[in-house]
């Protein structure tokens, strides 16, 4: 690497960190290479978690292709309860005042409640999910630049790493699957409402 030359990978922040900096600049240039092989594999793309988090992240999908599953299945979770209040508000106003659907006053101020927090908290997590992901991905670089010193420490060869890296499935199937999973089971639910 030539004096001056910044190294540079996708999907990291553009202010970055000091310590991803000295890190990047201690890497040999076959030890650099080693290290893009790798990143390459597990980064995530911002523009991908934005894509996410704008159409399936009322579900949590977003945060589960970050890799907080925690965090996805609560937003996930929440993001339930708020199409189910949708649905019970639609079906109560739907139904009239005098049908068995119709709700009590503290049972509809829940879920009109409900609706603008959950939406609220998908609108905020959206604005951050670039910011998130970036932060994931210098957090990786640092990580597999690290990785990459102890397989230089044990002698293994970058060549054979190259040839050993397995082919993961594309996300974008992964949540082609999700999706069409999502919509099958809405559609069930709607089919089970309208038999009632």
């Amino acid at each position: 690497m030539s004096a001056g030359q910044t190294r540079v990978l996708p999907g990291l922040p553009k202010q970055r960190t000091v310590e991803l900096d000295a890190v990047l600049a201690s890497l040999s240039d076959e030890e650099f290479k080693a290290l893009e092989l790798m990143y390459s594999k597990e980064f995530k793309n911002p523009t991908d978690t934005f894509v996410l988090a704008l159409t399936l992240g009322f579900l949590g999908v977003d945060r589960f292709y970050l890799g907080q599953p925690m965090l996805g299945l609560a937003k996930g979770l929440a993001g339930l309860i708020g199409v189910a209040s949708g649905v019970v508000l639609a079906l109560s106003a739907l139904s009239g005042l005098n049908a068995p659907l119709a709700l009590n006053p503290v049972a509809e101020t829940i879920c009109l409640a409900t609706i603008p927090i959950i939406f609220l908290w998908w609108l905020i997590d959206l604005s951050l999910s670039p910011h998130v992901a970036r932060k994931s991905n210098e957090r990786l670089a640092i990580d597999l630049a690290l990785k990459v010193k102890q397989m230089v420490a044990a002698g293994i060869n970058f060549d054979a790493l190259a040839s050993v890296q397995e082919a993961k499935e594309p996300i974008l199937l992964t949540i082609l699957k999700i999706a069409c999973a999502v919509v099958v089971f809405f559609a069930l639910v709607a089919i089970l409402i309208s038999k009632l």
